[in-house]
């Protein structure tokens, strides 16, 4: 991480705060994670987890049906 490259959150494109961590003498986001080449919050991460695994039914109508003759 630099000073002055912004990131933002891929979730909620909210902009993370950077700090400089002395004791790693490094620029750092605030709340972020970084999983699998992408910035994100905590929090943001669990959602975008949660409905990825949530399965989504929809009602099948007569034309979703295949024609049997």
């Amino acid at each position: 991480m630099h000073k002055g490259r912004l990131q933002s959150c891929v979730v909620c494109h909210d902009t993370f705060e950077q700090f400089h961590d002395d004791d790693e003498d490094a620029w750092m986001l605030r709340d972020c994670v970084h999983v699998a080449n992408e910035y994100l919050h905590p929090s943001c991460e669990r959602d975008r987890a949660l409905s990825a695994s949530s399965t989504i039914s929809t009602p099948t109508t007569d034309a979703d049906k295949p024609l049997v003759r």
